[in-house]
């Protein structure tokens, strides 16, 4: 098993990190960048994209992998979000930072776009939902990726976040790795 976390880790560039340092860090910044936009700006709404780049430029600054997901390839949403990765002792732990994600909830005066229901209605998991509105980052599973990706659709959304994961590090590669000899 050990075998396959350093080939696993390798292929993704993973470091051992201690847990509640990158939580921490994550955190941190996730607040920091939001609170610049704030400053700017009453809402986050549509600014997710924005907000991604400068939070993952300051992630790989600080030596955290992360991932840029968009979420029109997976539900059809204009929407973008960052799953930073890091491994602790030996499992890999992954957080959902979604500093916009206030946008997709219910309030007065705010009409729905391209959805049927609030994603914060639809997800299950209220604690998801809590952490991204107070923080923009939560504790990511597959179990609470399900739940998360499945609110922005009618139907619940099969996406395996392991394979999405690789299948996003594997296409960043090199046009020249990709070939086989």
């Amino acid at each position: 098993m050990k075998d396959i976390y350093s080939f696993y880790n390798s292929i993704l560039n993973i470091a051992n990190k201690n847990s509640e340092a990158v939580e921490k860090t994550v955190r941190e910044i996730t607040q920091e960048e939001t609170e610049k936009v704030l400053d700017l700006s009453p809402s986050l709404d549509g600014f997710c994209k924005y907000l991604a780049s400068q939070i993952k430029e300051q992630l790989e600054e600080n030596g955290i992998k992360s991932y840029w997901i968009d979420l029109d390839d997976i539900a059809s949403v204009d929407h973008v979000i960052l799953i930073a990765e890091y491994r602790a002792e030996d499992s890999i732990q992954r957080l959902l930072i979604d500093p916009s994600f206030s946008q997709f909830t219910k309030k007065e005066n705010a009409t729905l776009v391209s959805l049927d229901e609030w994603p914060s209605e639809k997800i299950k998991n209220k604690t998801i939902v809590n952490d991204l509105l107070e923080t923009g980052v939560t504790p990511l599973t597959q179990e609470r990726w399900q739940d998360y990706i499945s609110s922005f659709s009618k139907e619940p959304i099969e996406a395996d976040l392991d394979m999405l994961l690789l299948t996003t590090s594997l296409n960043k590669l090199p046009q020249d790795a990709k070939r086989r000899k």
